[in-house]
């Protein structure tokens, strides 16, 4: 049995998001399994209070580790023939206790290993450039002392000056913490975008000339075409840019944006690919199928338009493209044929 007893030694502004983590998965899995104690309970209080980092990985894991006990599909009636199915229907993950348990902690324990080995994932095409293959995972340290950690199909390029840090994401999605260093701001350039940052932590991701950032600790400013923003309540501006705090998401389209203040487990909740997880919450199947073909060679395709209306919920393995598409074909009406590297799904009659 897993118990959790001693404090952590490391100290906050040392300590790595890997053993943040690590401590987090622990402490969930020992709360959900049991035993659980007050002592354990003014533990978990008062390493919860040591640092925002803390905080962000506990969120971060205890989202995913409920919502690992369920999947979720939401059906409207229009995707199947008469007779129409339930509109909400429950498939368990697991029966039974113990199975539940074992599975649900070996999600938060391979999460953190996701990260270990992820550095085999990584291409160097230059000393100051990284990419990642799809599917892969990658951590970048930086001589500063930041982390980027680079999501699947992406291309950085890293430039450390004496005056700045400098960051050109070229495609792909990164997220970073960014060591603090007030006379050398980081910033990251994605298109006609930038974001600079002192000391924070902020994902950006680009889809051509669109960007969108999740800012997770402290404040970060954005500026050139975010800042013809549409929000009326955006959490703030600046004369020479847009500032976003903790809990914001701000995503540009056809050189408009939308800010919105959703807050730290919300945004966490979309970062969770940084363990090697995709989270949808009744999300459309054309959305989730659009994240899955990000990671997978395979790509999925839906034939029949009622299809993408489906709403999905759940935690899935950003690789693991095969129990997704089970799961669809097993529990509903929906068959699926495969032509090559293309997996095609048309409504089943």
């Amino acid at each position: 049995m897993l118990r959790v007893s001693e404090k952590s030694t490391s100290s906050p502004k040392m300590e790595s998001r890997q053993q943040a983590e690590a401590m987090a998965s622990r402490l969930i899995a020992q709360r959900e399994t049991g035993p659980w104690t007050a002592e354990d309970a003014a533990m978990l209080a008062a390493w919860l209070a040591e640092s925002p980092g803390h905080r962000a990985a506990y969120y971060r894991f205890h989202a995913a580790w409920k919502e690992a006990g369920r999947l979720t599909i939401l059906v409207p009636p229009a995707v199947n023939a008469t007779p129409a199915p339930p509109a909400l229907r429950v498939v368990q993950a697991t029966r039974g206790p113990s199975r539940s348990t074992l599975f649900r902690y070996a999600l938060a324990a391979s999460a953190v290993l996701a990260i270990g080995v992820s550095s085999f994932y990584l291409f160097k095409p230059a000393d100051n450039e990284f990419r990642t293959a799809v599917g892969g995972l990658a951590t970048v340290p930086v001589a500063d002392g930041s982390r980027i950690t680079l999501n699947t199909d992406s291309r950085i390029r890293v430039d450390i000056s004496g005056a700045e840090r400098r960051v050109q994401l070229e495609k792909g999605e990164a997220y970073f913490e960014v060591a603090k260093d007030p006379n050398r701001p980081f910033v990251v350039v994605a298109g006609n975008h930038s974001v600079t940052a002192v000391g924070t932590a902020f994902s950006v991701r680009r889809e051509g000339d669109d960007v969108r950032v999740n800012v997770t600790e402290g404040t970060v400013k954005v500026a050139a075409s975010l800042e013809k923003t549409r929000a009326p309540n955006r959490p703030g501006a600046s004369g020479e840019g847009l500032l976003l705090t903790a809990g914001s998401i701000a995503e540009s389209k056809n050189d408009a944006v939308l800010v919105q203040n959703t807050g730290i487990a919300e945004v966490e909740q979309g970062l969770t690919w940084r363990s090697g997880t995709l989270t949808f919450r009744q999300t459309p199947l054309a959305d989730a199928i659009a994240e899955f073909n990000r990671y997978n060679g395979r790509q999925i395709i839906i034939e029949d338009s009622a299809l993408a209306r489906i709403e999905v919920g759940g935690v899935f393995r950003a690789t693991g493209i095969d129990p997704f598409i089970y799961l669809l074909q097993s529990r509903f009406r929906v068959s699926v044929t495969e032509d090559g590297d293309r997996i095609v799904l048309h409504a089943r009659q």
